[in-house]
């Protein structure tokens, strides 16, 4: 079981979520064999939410702006350039 979840989680064939539902009518399985697989994936899935919010360091040691922060920052000036188009006219001539 253990080397199976290994190659599951290796290949991420399956989700942890999956797995679990697979696995829970079987009584006879540990929680001490799952939880390996479930902190990795877990711990995996944090540092890949962190490096998307705080941005990735790229080989010159600069942090690039990450897609989550750049949308961001997209919305916020499309919000400002809409707040600005309400407050002023245009013609269009």
């Amino acid at each position: 079981m253990k080397k199976s979840l290994e190659h599951i989680g290796e290949n991420n064939i399956l989700s942890p979520l999956l797995v679990l539902e697979i696995l829970a009518p079987n009584k006879e399985i540990k929680f001490e064999v799952l939880s390996p697989f479930l902190i990795k994936k877990l711990t995996d899935q944090q540092r890949v939410i962190k490096s998307n919010l705080e941005g990735e360091v790229n080989k010159k040691g600069e942090v690039e702006r990450s897609g989550v922060k750049q949308m961001t920052e997209r919305i916020n000036s499309m919000r400002e350039d809409i707040q600005r188009m309400k407050r002023t006219s245009k013609n269009f001539d």
